[in-house]
Formats: structure tokens, C-alpha cells, sequence
């Protein structure tokens, strides 16, 4: 009796369960495929494009990777071995290296409200950076100066009365407020009364303030502004008003304008950004937001005070930006994700928890712990993102975050789910150190996880999101698995990716930067090359058992149907009982005249007295040839029981 075992539509790569068990759909194996979610039994990877321009040749490692809001800056952190640099390319020109950058390693960055903020690994510090276009790279806000100096000028009969002064630093373009600074200590002084005014010095210019203001008080209790905006060129301030006529304007509560600390994890949530985590150990100095490795701190919503709002972190008796998630050290952060639905995501390396938006602006987030025993674990000072935003199968916003025991998935609502139960011996034998970065691609929509390994061992897993479906409260199917890269590079480790929006709003493109090779790739190819190097693809089936192992099988020739490909051909493999014997077969892919697909019967692998029949289907050697095969059916003939 004749039947007919069809190897698809797939359902994704699985190594965690006993291959008996799977049943059609399953592959043992995947290499450089992707699942086609119109149900193509395999597809092959379209390649990958290095970065150009071209970083600089001497870059041993590059740090991380920015594309800015406009799509037309490509920004790079690297390391040469001997320095930290940052080099920028817009409009597709020839990197340029900005001179004001630190030499210190970056390890996370955001775009927001046109300006770069980036987060270092400094144990010594306690400040975030920004880049500002046009003006260069600048500590992010503004501390706190030492008092000013006051004197007698001129000659005269200005009162000898008791008055107290306080400068404070802003950064200026225009009347904007880039940055402001809190008030410095106060000094007190009493005209001699034969003088015109009391002179104020500024003392030294403090960090990167362009302008700076005198504030007056007779009781050193109430202060009022009495300058205007003071170029810092300016070094001095007459003052010749009588304290009690101070008309100026009142400072706001102290602690309004503290700079944001030195966080390890930072991101953008509508009209704020969210920080998290530390590394540094240090005292804060005068003015200067205290770290905490288990806080999460939040700028104030743009335009609050249109004074830097997006670079000071609020601390004063009613006003207080910051929330504690947990006691150190179970609790120190590691990892931010978000926003979904305006929610943001954090995560310590055993715990999780949802941010959840109140409409409240000076208390705007309710906490709510997600797990006690699952959260993220990369280090705090790693540049590999270990939480991103995705989707669910059905489009709805998920979070998907790695640990050492696998990856996994928070609804919207707070559900979580084991994403990786089809891959996780795999998964968790190669390495703890683990990147994320969702995609969406023209319509498929995925999450790339990069593991490192050895020498020619590290891989890229692939979960399209789509054809995951949940069975028993577990995620099932939509996996399967690419080669790095520059394979042949000793541990390779995805360092940072980043999505570019380039053609239209489903066109968007990942770009992927490794640790030790000086290359970024950019995945927008058309042929099955990665920079300049063609790679293979292939498919190995679970096993067939046409009987239910009842009776011997002899295996016919099976059928195939792929999309036409001059001068191509596919290597067709049968595999009787586990390595007992295989017989392989060319299938020709070119066309016979002007069909886009073929039809092929692959001649050659007829076998009798077969209990279980693995297919592999895979190119002959690397080549720059894309295939899709879209049906493969293998006939079987009951012989006699075993």
C-alpha cells in the first residue's frame, strides 16, 4: 500500500525534544533558512552588505552602533586597542572622528529630542554624556560650581548692607536652555558704603556652561534673580540695587536641576527619557543625582520647564524622579526595554518589572513586579542588548528578554511565556552571553538572537513571531538558526543592532556589529553573500515514520517543487535508520523554458526495508543562489513487519 509523507508546511527547527516525537513539520536542522509564513517549506536567507562607508581600518573593536532620528547620521563608538573613539557618518560620507568624545567605553545610547545621550562604563564617574550636532560631545547637564567672590568697586555711598549672592551656570543656544545647573553656596557680603556696587566674580567656568546669572538675597532665605544671562567671557557683575528692592525672579525648589547620574541602561518613552542601573561606585559630588544600582530615574516631559528638561533629573521635598525596584544586590539593574503601550520594562538578573504610565507628571509610573526568580542577566556594563520590543503572533506589542535559561516573552498584560523551549539545549550549551534585537522586515517579523561561541561555532537563532503559537502555556515553533558572519573569528559576539528605517515604512533594515573583526554588517541583501563570502543552506527533516516503526518501508523517489533557478541545483539526501545508510541526488533548480518553478523527481533514493527516513535538503557547496522550495512529498510502500 502506497502513501505519501509530506516534510511541510514547516513549523521551525527543534532539538529539545526526542525527534520520534516530532512529527511532520519539525526540522532536526536548520541552517541559513527562513520560515516563509505562506507556508513555503524552506526559504534561504537573503545576505548581508558590510557598513559603508567604512569604519577605520584600525578599529579593533566597535562598541556599539547609532542611527539618529532623520536616518541620515550613522554614528559609531569604537575601540583601537589603545583609545575610545567616536566617529560619525551623514549622508553616506566618509567617517569623521569627533575630538570632544571621551575615552571611555560606551555601552548604551539614544537619540532623543536631536541630541545623542549616551551611557559609559566609568567606575570613577557619575555622569551621563551627550552629543550635541554642532557643538560636539559634552557632559550631559550641569553640576554645581564653588561660591562666587564679591568686592567693592568704584567710590561712592552705596549702602553698607548685609546682602547674600549665588550664581548658577546655564548652557545657551540662542534663549534656549540646553542645560542648567542648581545655585551654588552662598556668600555674604556687606558693602563698605564708599563704594557704587558690589562686584561679583564668577569663579572658575564651570564644565560646558556658556552663560551664567547672580541671584540676590537680603536674608540668604529668599533669592531673586538679579542678572540677565552673563557670557562666561564676562567675569564679573556690579551690583549696586539695594537688597530689599531685588525684583528679579524666584529660583525653583532645590534639586529641580540635578544632572542625570551614570547609568548603565538608557532609553527613550515619548516625551521623557528612562534611566537605570549604574557603574560606578563613587560619591556623587555637590549637585550631582546620587548613583543606585536598583533605581530607575525619568527626565521630566519636555517642556515642563523648557530649562534642559531633558537633562536633569528632578530631586526636591514634592518632586522626586527616581523609583527603587528592589534592594542591591539582587536588585541591581541591568537591563531596560520599552516602551509598549507606554509601559517600560526592567530587569535585574533574577527579577523583572513593568513601569506602567499614571497620567501623573510628578509621579508618573506605577511599579509592579513581573517575576521574582526571571529576569535579564547580562552584565551592566555589556553593549549586547539583552531586551527588545516585538510582537506576538498576533501583532499584538510583546517584550522578548534572554537569561541563562532561555528566552522569553512579556505580553502587554504581564504574561510571561518560554519562547525558546524548541531550541534551548541549543541555546544554553553554546553560551549565558546573549543579544536581542526584534525586526520588523517587510512584513516578517522576527527576533534575532546572537550566541557566542568558539571558533566557528557561533550562530544566530531566529524566531519569526508569526508562526509561534502557544500549546500547553508553551511558545511552539518559528525557529531556526544562521551562520555569523565572520564565523571564522574567535568568538564572535553581537555587540550592537540597530534598525534603519531606509525606503518606506516596511522597508527596515538591521544592522549587526561583532566584537573582534572590524566589520558591521547591514542585512539588506539580495543574494546569499554576507560581505563577500556566499554561504550554503539546509533543511534535515524530523524523521519519517510511515508505519509508526510497525513495518519495514521501501522509499521511492521523492518529489520536490522550488522556484527556478538557472545554473542551480539542490543536493537531495535520504538517510535510512539514524546513519544506517544514506543516498544523496542533484535535483537540477535551472528551468526547462520560462516556468518560474520545477518540478523535480529526485532520482536515486530509492531504499527498502526502512523503518524511519530522514530528507536533508541543502546546497551542494556555498553559493550566491536564493532558492525557495515550496513542497516536498516522499512516497513509502508498507513491506513486511518488523
Amino acid at each position: 500500500m502506497e502513501s505519501w509523507s509530506s516534510l511541510g508546511p514547516l513549523r521551525g527547527l527543534n532539538t529539545s525534544e526526542n525527534p520520534l516525537s516530532l512529527g511532520p513539520g519539525w526540522a532536526t536542522a536548520l541552517n541559513n533558512i527562513v520560515l516563509d509564513p505562506q507556508s513555503s517549506l524552506a526559504t534561504k536567507r537573503t545576505g548581508s552588505s558590510y557598513i559603508t562607508p567604512t569604519l577605520p581600518t584600525n578599529t579593533l573593536n566597535i562598541a556599539s552602533l547609532i542611527i539618529d532620528t532623520s536616518n541620515t547620521t550613522l554614528v559609531a563608538f569604537v575601540y583601537t586597542g589603545a583609545a575610545y573613539q567616536f566617529w560619525r557618518s551623514i549622508n553616506g560620507a566618509a567617517f569623521v572622528q569627533e575630538a570632544s568624545a571621551p575615552n571611555l567605553p560606551v555601552i548604551r545610547a539614544v537619540y532623543f529630542n536631536r541630541k545623542l545621550f549616551f551611557c559609559v562604563d566609568s567606575p570613577s564617574a557619575n555622569r551621563m554624556y551627550v552629543y550635541v550636532p554642532g557643538t560636539g560631545v559634552r557632559l550631559c547637564g550641569l553640576s554645581v560650581s564653588v561660591a562666587a567672590t564679591v568686592a567693592n568697586t568704584g567710590a561712592g555711598a552705596y549702602a553698607a548692607t548685609l546682602r547674600y549672592y549665588k550664581v548658577d551656570w546655564v548652557n545657551l543656544t540662542g534663549t534656549v536652555v540646553n542645560a542648567r545647573s542648581e545655585l551654588s553656596p552662598s556668600v555674604s557680603f556687606t558693602p563698605s558704603g564708599a563704594g557704587t556696587a558690589a562686584r561679583v566674580t564668577k569663579p572658575a567656568t564651570l564644565e560646558h556652561a556658556t552663560h551664567w546669572r547672580v541671584w540676590g538675597s537680603a536674608d540668604n532665605v529668599i533669592y531673586k534673580k538679579i542678572s540677565g544671562d552673563i557670557a562666561v567671557g564676562t567675569t564679573t557683575y556690579d551690583d549696586s540695587v539695594n537688597p530689599s528692592a531685588y525684583s528679579g525672579v524666584f529660583p525653583e525648589a532645590v534639586g529641580t536641576f540635578l544632572p542625570p547620574p551614570g547609568v548603565c541602561r538608557i532609553l527613550a518613552s515619548g516625551p521623557r527619557l528612562v534611566l537605570a542601573g549604574t557603574t560606578t561606585t563613587v560619591a556623587p559630588s555637590t549637585g550631582e543625582t546620587s548613583p543606585s544600582a536598583n533605581r530607575v530615574w525619568y527626565t521630566p516631559v519636555l517642556g515642563s520647564l523648557d530649562q534642559g528638561d531633558d537633562e536633569r533629573i528632578p530631586n526636591t521635598g514634592t518632586q522626586k524622579n527616581f523609583i527603587d525596584l528592589s534592594d542591591p544586590p539582587t536588585g541591581d539593574l541591568l537591563e531596560l526595554a520599552g516602551p509598549v503601550e507606554g509601559q517600560v520594562y526592567a530587569f535585574s538578573k533574577t527579577q523583572s518589572w513593568r513601569l506602567v504610565p499614571t497620567g501623573d507628571i510628578t509621579i508618573p509610573y506605577l511599579t509592579y513586579q513581573i517575576s521574582t526568580y526571571l529576569g535579564s542577566n547580562n552584565s551592566n556594563t555589556a553593549t549586547t542588548r539583552s531586551a527588545d520590543v516585538g510582537e506576538t503572533e498576533t501583532g499584538a506589542p510583546a517584550v522578548y528578554f534572554t537569561n541563562n535559561l532561555g528566552v522569553f516573552r512579556i505580553s502587554s498584560g504581564g504574561d510571561v511565556q518560554l519562547v525558546s523551549h524548541d531550541i534551548n539545549p541549543g541555546l544554553l550549551a553554546t553560551s549565558t552571553t546573549r543579544g536581542v534585537l526584534s525586526w520588523p522586515s517587510k512584513g516578517r517579523l522576527m527576533v534575532i538572537t546572537l550566541l557566542a561561541g568558539t571558533i566557528n561555532t557561533a550562530v544566530i537563532y531566529v524566531f519569526h513571531w508569526r508562526l509561534g503559537r502557544v500549546e500547553n502555556g508553551v511558545l511552539r515553533g518559528g525557529w531556526t538558526q544562521w551562520t555569523v558572519p565572520d564565523a571564522n573569528v574567535a568568538t564572535p559576539i553581537l555587540t550592537t543592532a540597530m534598525l534603519h528605517r531606509e525606503n518606506s515604512e516596511t522597508d527596515v533594515i538591521p544592522y549587526l556589529l561583532l566584537t573582534n573583526t572590524t566589520k558591521g554588517y547591514r542585512f539588506n541583501g539580495t543574494t546569499a553573500v554576507d560581505g563577500v563570502t556566499t554561504y550554503a543552506a539546509s533543511l534535515t527533516a524530523a524523521p519519517i515514520l510511515a508505519t509508526g516503526a510497525t513495518s519495514y518501508v521501501r522509499v521511492d523517489n521523492p518529489q520536490i517543487v522550488a522556484t527556478a533557478v538557472p545554473g542551480e541545483s539542490l543536493r537531495v539526501s535520504a538517510t535510512r535508520d539514524f546513519g544506517t545508510e544514506t543516498r544523496s541526488a542533484l535535483v537540477s533548480l535551472a528551468p526547462d523554458g520560462t516556468e518560474t518553478r520545477v518540478v523535480r523527481s529526485v532520482e536515486g533514493l530509492f531504499q527498502g526495508d526502512v523503518t524511519a527516513l530522514e530528507i536533508t535538503i541543502a546546497d551542494p557547496l556555498p553559493t550566491s543562489a536564493v532558492w525557495q522550495v515550496d513542497y516536498c512529498t516522499v512516497p513509502t510502500y508498507r513491506q513486511d513487519p518488523r
